[in-house]
């Protein structure tokens, strides 16, 4: 079992890769077979949904980046028990090709296997970001 001062560690370190956008770094703390679910499916938002493996989560950062710009996106608690870790924070960006701002706030679970993140979902309203990104397709 990890202990919970670890397994935030470990949360935390992928965030300030995040933060300084070195995507590699934060894929190698993700396991191979990592799941990934951002809400938002069936929508306007390109990387909502479900993911599974590396792979798919480095396309999700790469139409992230390609969609929208942060200005903010800061974690203001950690909640841990074990091998699951809780993250209550909140983000600030504007949608690429309008002016759109938007700023929200999230609850991301991560749940970690030997040492890696193996499992990832968001909670956050994302209907703001889905009818600012609708608006360039019109």
């Amino acid at each position: 079992m990890v202990r919970d001062d670890e397994a935030v560690a470990q949360v935390q370190a992928a965030y300030q890769d995040f933060q300084r956008g070195d995507i590699a770094s934060l894929l190698s703390r993700f396991s191979d077979e990592v799941t990934w679910y951002t809400p938002g499916e069936g929508s306007a938002i390109p990387f909502a949904g479900p993911r599974r493996g590396k792979a798919e989560v480095a396309k999700f950062f790469e139409s992230l980046g390609a969609t929208i710009e942060f200005h903010a996106f800061d974690v203001d608690e950690y909640v841990a028990q074990g091998n699951v870790v809780v993250a209550l924070g909140r983000w600030d960006a504007t949608v690429l090709g309008t002016d759109v701002r938007i700023a929200d706030g999230f609850a991301m679970v991560f749940r970690l296997r030997e040492d890696k993140i193996a499992d990832f979902r968001e909670y956050s309203d994302s209907r703001r970001l889905a009818e600012a990104l609708a608006s360039l397709k019109k």
